[in-house]
């Protein structure tokens, strides 16, 4: 046999003998695209959470703000009844000294 028939016949030999690991290979690989699909569809869930999180969070502060605002309000409000209830009380005062007055006066005229 002439070296080229050899060497011809020595890579078809290993050409088929290579064929169950290229096969192996190519199932290996469409099995890592089917893993990095999933790690893919995994991150975007994963940013899609940390985004609706960063939202949340948001949220949260603004509520605070808000709860703060309320506060002060509530506050000035309190203040606000407190003096109005003083201002009463004394303008209650006032009316039962005019009352006072008006019977002393009713009592001269009397007489």
């Amino acid at each position: 046999m002439p070296n080229s028939e050899l060497a011809n016949m020595l890579c078809s030999i290993i050409r088929e003998e290579l064929k169950p690991i290229n096969e192996r290979f190519t199932a290996l690989d469409e099995g890592l695209q089917s893993i990095n699909d999933r790690l893919s569809n995994l991150e975007e869930g994963l940013q899609t959470t940390n985004d609706q999180l960063d939202n949340l969070d948001q949220g949260q502060l603004d509520l605070k703000q808000g709860q703060i605002s309320l506060e002060k309000g509530q506050r000035r409000l309190q203040k606000d009844v407190t003096l109005i209830r003083k201002e009463l009380k004394e303008s209650w005062k006032d009316v039962g000294n005019f009352d006072d007055r008006i019977t002393t006066l009713e009592k001269m005229v009397i007489r």
